[in-house]
């Protein structure tokens, strides 16, 4: 009897779960504050806004929006709107 009571223990154990991964952390804040700062130099009024930077933090972080983590980085260093508006991020009238 002990021996089943050991084993049936054992084959519990054997059947925890892991917890689930956390999601990856989103893009820094600076990347944010560069990209509205670039976005403001090119004539985009979506960086001319005093909160840009944490507007669209806030937007990426509550999955309100995709602001294409991967293009934000590209933002900061976009040459004219045309390319700002090809991230699909900002509408940079």
């Amino acid at each position: 009897m002990r021996v089943l009571l050991v084993a049936a223990f054992v084959s519990f154990l054997a059947c925890v779960t892991p917890a689930p991964l956390p999601p990856p952390p989103g893009p820094s804040p600076d990347v944010y504050a560069s990209a509205c700062a670039n976005l403001a130099a090119i004539g985009c009024p979506e960086g001319a806004r005093p909160n840009c930077a944490r507007v669209m933090q806030d937007a990426q972080e509550a999955h309100l929006t995709d602001l294409h983590p991967e293009c934000l980085a590209g933002l900061a260093k976009t040459a004219s709107k045309e390319e700002a508006r090809a991230c699909e991020s900002v509408r940079c009238p």
